[in-house]
């Protein structure tokens, strides 16, 4: 392999386990409209980061208001193993017929995009909408996987993108369709927990 074949190479690795401790330059948080600390993942997050996450949020907040699906904002990480938390609002599922599936791609599309602008090399993303956003997980990760591999050809900065999946069920589904996805000129997709 040449080094200018593999200066092009990029990564979409696939793994089980608690975004808050994957040493990554950011970390990207499946947030809500207003930014502020919510549960499931994004709850984590903002506990380990610490409150000035959160207070970074909230005058985000108090100065522009709620954020649409497909908004990427960044703020420091906190007391995170990264640089940065972007703050990705997902779409809410609304059974399909509101421009859902357009709105997470455009999340997905955003976060590298951000992530590019800012010069990191590495993201780690959870699965965006599939919790208390109702997104079905099934086709969340097929626009994930697909947008993120897109996204990744024309980027830059951003070499590695680790999908971090906090349960089995999203492990599984991860792996299964990044199985299925075509493979993509300098793009791999790797399952790094192959036991799930």
């Amino acid at each position: 392999m040449t080094t200018s074949s593999m200066n092009n190479h990029k990564t979409i690795a696939i793994l089980h386990g608690d975004i808050t401790t994957i040493a990554a330059d950011a970390i990207v948080n499946s947030a809500n409209e207003t930014l502020l600390p919510g549960g499931g993942v994004s709850g984590a997050i903002h506990q380990a980061a610490g409150p000035t996450v959160a207070d970074a949020c909230l005058q985000y907040y108090n100065a522009h208001g709620e954020q649409s699906a497909g908004a990427v904002i960044p703020t420091s990480a906190g007391q995170l193993l990264a640089r940065y938390i972007l703050h990705a609002v997902g779409p809410r599922w609304q059974g399909g017929q509101h421009k859902e599936a357009e709105q997470l791609a455009t999340t997905y599309q955003n976060v590298i995009q951000v992530a590019d602008e800012l010069g990191l090399r590495s993201v780690s993303i959870p699965a965006i909408s599939v919790g208390i956003f109702a997104f079905p997980l099934a086709a969340a990760t097929e626009i994930a996987l697909n947008t993120l591999t897109q996204a990744l050809q024309k980027s830059h900065h951003v070499r590695t993108v680790l999908l971090v999946c906090f349960s089995q069920e999203i492990t599984q589904t991860y792996a299964r369709i990044g199985a299925s996805i075509p493979l993509a000129k300098e793009v791999q997709i790797l399952n790094l927990s192959p036991g799930y």
